[in-house]
């Protein structure tokens, strides 16, 4: 028997080679607008789709992005029913739309095909030769004794060696093989930094084999092994960690004076000097937040909200998917001002963002891939009446 999953891709397939029944695609639509729809199946449909997409040529990809896209606007047609329905990807000519529940993102679903923002032309003043392009795969990485490596201009394998610790890089990851050396005789270790520009972003396995991302614009100064009863390390700016257990020797981050401390567990923690909140959310495991005399602890699912200038922490639910849609590849605004939402394009296009607005702010909902052009992403923003004024990796935000 077909599992429930495997029925849908395949209907969804079927669908886009234009070999399905009506009845078919009824089916398979009102089943994506089911706000109890599993989202693991809708992950499974995305993977199934992926696939077949990339497989076509360009021409062919753009005549299925139109017939979905004219499809679903067809199919929604109440606000009230409008719910976050998918990911939203640009760069594959997305087929699939994220409805998203603001208005404005609702009237640009609704638009007729030949307004989409999900057109792939270009914005009329910014030109191929100067646009800003997205961030890859781009670190400093700093060692003991001050020697810098550019990583991003260093082949795979061997990139240094501090103490018995080897350093090996590997397809955008930096790996601390500390496997043959014994901790406890150490007495001298040497402390690494690995920092990302704007526009960049890395992966670290820190030498007790935890795991880091590092987001665009951050650092992460750790030592080359970890001696001691703590294990502890410095961040600026964001963060992903899946933390290796070690009851006996507890894991620290120590960001913006604040203390993160955790035995084993996935977090992502948000320091950036220009937001207005260190945030801390935690996927899965339990961290305790320590700032000054303030003790919080967190559950699965719960952000921590450190306002630096009161000094206070709030304890919120989070959406932990938004959170770290980054590190899966997304940009993704939930009721998201247009200022934090351009601190985001700020750091991974590398751009400078000023403002001349006279209006309210405006707040948008949706996803888009951070592979994406930065044009592809002013369309879509430009949906929702805010205006774009580019000069190079210079904007100024209109409304």
């Amino acid at each position: 028997m077909i599992e429930r999953k495997e029925y849908y891709e395949q209907i969804l397939i079927r669908y886009l080679e234009n070999d399905c029944s009506p009845q078919e695609a009824k089916e398979l639509f009102e089943y994506l607008q089911d706000q109890s729809s599993d989202r693991l199946l809708l992950d499974q449909i995305r993977s199934a789709f992926d696939k077949l997409l990339l497989e076509q040529p360009t021409e062919v990809r753009s005549k299925w992005s139109k017939k979905m896209r004219k499809t679903l606007s067809q199919k929604i047609k109440e606000p009230a029913k409008v719910i976050s329905l998918y990911r939203l990807w640009l760069p594959r000519v997305a087929a699939m739309l994220l409805l998203a529940a603001s208005i404005g993102f609702y009237q640009y679903y609704t638009n007729s095909v030949k307004h989409s923002a999900l057109q792939l032309t270009k914005a009329k003043d910014i030109s191929p030769k100067k646009e800003a392009q997205p961030g890859g795969n781009k670190a400093l990485l700093t060692l003991g004794d001050g020697r810098i490596i550019r990583l991003d201009e260093t082949a795979n394998g061997r990139v240094a060696k501090e103490g018995d610790t080897k350093i090996n890089k590997a397809n955008g990851e930096l790996i601390y093989d500390a496997t043959s050396t014994d901790t406890g005789k150490i007495k001298d270790i040497a402390f690494n930094t690995i920092s990302t520009p704007k526009g960049g972003q890395y992966r670290i396995v820190l030498p007790d084999g935890s795991k880091v991302w590092l987001n665009a614009a951050s650092s992460l100064r750790f030592p080359t092994a970890f001696i001691g009863s703590e294990r502890n390390v410095v961040l600026t700016g964001e963060g992903y960690f899946e933390i290796e257990k070690n009851a006996s020797k507890p894991f620290h981050v120590m960001v913006n004076k604040m203390k993160v401390e955790v035995l084993g567990t996935h977090f992502n923690v948000m320091a950036y000097d220009n937001e207005e909140m260190v945030k801390t959310t935690l996927l899965e495991g339990s961290v305790k937040l320590n700032y000054g005399s303030t003790v919080k602890m967190l559950k699965p699912g719960q952000q921590g909200k450190l306002n630096i200038q009161s000094g206070t922490i709030n304890i919120v639910n989070a959406d932990v998917e938004e959170t770290i849609a980054w590190k899966n590849g997304y940009f993704q605004f939930g009721n998201e001002s247009i200022k934090s939402i351009m601190h985001q394009l700020e750091r991974w296009y590398d751009l400078e963002v000023s403002y001349e607005v006279k209006g309210e702010m405006r707040y948008f909902t949706g996803e888009i891939s951070r592979e994406s052009s930065l044009s592809q992403v002013l369309k879509v923003l430009e949906k929702s009446n805010v205006k774009f004024r580019v000069e190079g990796k210079k904007i100024v935000v209109l409304y």
